[in-house]
């Protein structure tokens, strides 16, 4: 079974079980190498992947978890750091958007309309991928984002910007 469900807001000094446990099961998610490559890209050398993780889901505007049979294998959001531009995001274990994952029809039905719902806030989406990583680039292509092959170099790897009017 396939359940989506939103990170509850984190908020200083609260004592939210939900949030925890959801961190918790984020935290014991195995994520695939290119997108450890991805997150440790844009974060100071001196934080840990966990803290990464924990970072951006803190600056996220919204955070979701997919739990395929009750264990969590992606997270996915958004975040809005300039007015006027969406950063839609996926990091995943690497088995949600493999073309004989049994899930990957409902994947792609939930991304769609995920999209809409962030493209009806008016702003245009865009964000990076790493040029390696090809299942993220098979995805994005799939749902309808162009692909700038340009590239811009961050840590030593090519990242190409993926955007969406």
């Amino acid at each position: 079974m396939l359940e989506f469900k939103r990170l509850p807001t984190f908020v200083k000094g609260s004592r939210n079980k939900q949030h925890k446990k959801m961190m918790k099961d984020i935290l014991a998610i195995d994520f695939c190498k290119e997108d450890r490559i991805e997150v440790m890209a844009v974060f100071d050398d001196d934080k840990t992947f966990d803290e990464a993780i924990y970072e951006a889901t803190e600056i996220s505007t919204e955070v979701y978890v997919a739990y395929v049979d009750d264990k969590a294998s992606a997270i996915f959001g958004y975040a809005k750091l300039k007015p006027g531009a969406i950063l839609p995001w996926l990091l995943t274990d690497g088995t949600m958007l493999t073309h004989n994952s049994k899930y990957i029809k409902e994947v792609m039905k939930h991304a769609r309309t995920y999209i809409s719902k962030l493209k009806g806030f008016g702003f245009p989406l865009a964000n990076f991928v790493w040029s390696k990583h090809t299942v993220s680039l098979n995805f994005l292509t799939h749902l309808g984002f162009i692909i700038d092959e340009t590239g811009i170099k961050l840590k030593d790897k090519i990242f190409y910007r993926f955007y969406m009017y």
